[in-house]
């Protein structure tokens, strides 16, 4: 059990929170880098956005799988 079953909605509104907020300011972040930098600019921040998210998330694999020693 990772929570105690009487303290789990709250915990998992604490956990969802930040996911929340940055879906709600995606289409905001988007229209602005799209009217400073055009479709190439915006295609290039989404590119570097991805490869750093799947950088962290192989790292934080490796970590748990215990490949990393």
């Amino acid at each position: 059990m990772l929570f105690d079953p009487l303290r789990y909605a709250r915990k998992t509104g604490v956990l969802l929170s930040p996911g929340f907020f940055f879906a709600a300011l995606a289409p905001s972040a988007y229209a602005l880098l799209m009217e400073h930098y055009g479709i190439s600019g915006t295609l290039l921040v989404s590119v570097i956005l991805t490869l750093f998210i799947t950088a962290i998330s192989v790292v934080l694999w490796y970590r748990h799988c215990g490949c990393m020693k």
